[in-house]
C-alpha cells in the first residue's frame, strides 16, 4: 500500500509556504510536480517549501524540485526549502541542492 502524501497551502509574508508531508517517492512525485505547476501557473513565484514531515525524497523528486526551481528562476521568483528532515537534507546536500536549503 502506497503511503500518501499530504500537501498543505498558506501564504506567509508573500509567500506561498506548502507544507509536505510524506514520502516523495516515483508514485507521488509527478502528485507534487501538478501542485506546484498549479500554483505557479497561478501567478506564486515565491514558493516555500516545508519538508519537516517529509521521510523520503526519490530522484523523481529531486528532479520536480530542480524543474520548479528553474522555472522561478526564469520567472525571476524564489524558491526554497525548509525544515529538512536529517535523511532529506542529506540527499538534498549530495545532489547539490544545498543552496535551496534555508533555517526557518
Amino acid at each position: 500500500m502506497q503511503e500518501t502524501l499530504e500537501i498543505k497551502k498558506e501564504t506567509i509574508a508573500g509567500s506561498l509556504k506548502i507544507t509536505v508531508a510524506g514520502r516523495i517517492d516515483a508514485y507521488w512525485s509527478d502528485h507534487l510536480e501538478k501542485i506546484l505547476q498549479e500554483e505557479i501557473n497561478a501567478g506564486h513565484y515565491a514558493l516555500v517549501l516545508d519538508f519537516a514531515e517529509v521521510s523520503y525524497i526519490s530522484s523523481a523528486g529531486i528532479r520536480i524540485i530542480i524543474g520548479c526551481y528553474k522555472q522561478l528562476q526564469m520567472l525571476h521568483g524564489s524558491f526554497s526549502l525548509i525544515n529538512a528532515s536529517g535523511n532529506v537534507a542529506s540527499v538534498l546536500k549530495m545532489s547539490g541542492l544545498s543552496s535551496l536549503l534555508k533555517e526557518e
